[in-house]
């Protein structure tokens, strides 16, 4: 419960550094078997008491989770206490998520940056910030944005590996071309539900989920994929390739050429329904 409150200090609209040290004091004076970021998974009195989402990973991943995440204090919690960046916890009902991955997918819109050069900037320290971190070599870097993400049901809360590193799973790269489109992989398993109620229909899963994602970021596209070429030619657990995804999320013209241009043979990829980036 004391947790809880100190997590809504990393959920305010606007962050302060010093209120956030503050905080954090105050958490690392907890009795030791309240913290998160400490339990053991072999240990069962442990896990019947702590909840095994770190608390370190849940406060990065509410900094992420914004259009525009404070620089001081990504690099504070990275670099000073050592939060996981590849720390895996829940998004919704359906995924699990990273920080990684959150930063890739809610860093604003391409339409909303006008191409400023300090907002590229910006970008860019907060990606060496993250992909510098403590729990990483700069030379594990592309092992990094290999960390793939996927459905719940394969996730086991009580393995002792911190990410999941599945072929099936989404890399950054994806993330940060779906955005906030994860309903549409989430249909491919479960195409019952497109038969569920007619697409007008309130109940619909179509009109729960019809809001236009944002435009995919081209700085971090092409950040993540001049750190991790070879991303750029690996599929989801579905098939899809980022040139799917991009063509699904409205990308504009240059991540659309950008992409073609390093792996034109992404025109003729398949995936499990048989579709082409064309048809997306």
């Amino acid at each position: 419960e004391k947790e809880k409150e100190f997590l809504k200090v990393f959920q305010k609209e606007t962050l302060d550094l010093s209120e956030i040290q503050d905080t954090l004091r105050q958490w690392h004076q907890l009795p030791l078997q309240q913290h998160n970021d400490n339990f053991d998974s072999k240990n069962e009195n442990q896990l019947q008491q702590v909840n095994p989402i770190p608390f370190l990973t849940l406060a990065l991943y509410h900094v992420c989770r914004r259009p525009r995440p404070p620089l001081n204090v990504v690099k504070y919690l990275v670099q000073q206490e050592g939060a996981k960046v590849n720390g895996l916890l829940p998004k919704n009902s359906w995924f699990y998520t990273t920080p990684l991955h959150t930063v890739c997918e809610y860093m604003e819109d391409d339409n909303d940056n006008d191409d400023d050069d300090d907002d590229d900037q910006a970008l860019r320290d907060i990606f060496q910030v993250l992909l510098s971190s403590s729990s990483t070599s700069s030379s594990d870097a592309e092992e990094l944005l290999q960390t793939r993400v996927t459905l719940q049901e394969q996730w086991n809360p009580s393995s002792s590996s911190s990410t999941m590193d599945k072929n099936d799973g989404l890399l950054p790269l994806h993330a940060a071309l779906i955005r906030n489109q994860y309903h549409y992989f989430h249909l491919q398993h479960n195409p019952h539900e497109f038969h569920d109620a007619s697409p007008s229909s309130s109940t619909s899963f179509f009109a729960k989920n019809s809001t236009r994602s944002p435009r995919p970021n081209f700085t971090m596209i092409r950040l993540l994929v001049q750190a991790c070429p070879r991303t750029v030619r690996q599929c989801d657990g579905d098939g899809n390739t980022p040139f799917h995804w991009a063509c699904q999320s409205n990308a504009s013209v240059e991540i659309l050429q950008y992409l073609h241009d390093l792996y034109p043979e992404a025109n003729h990829c398949t995936n499990i329904l048989g579709r082409r980036p064309l048809h997306n």
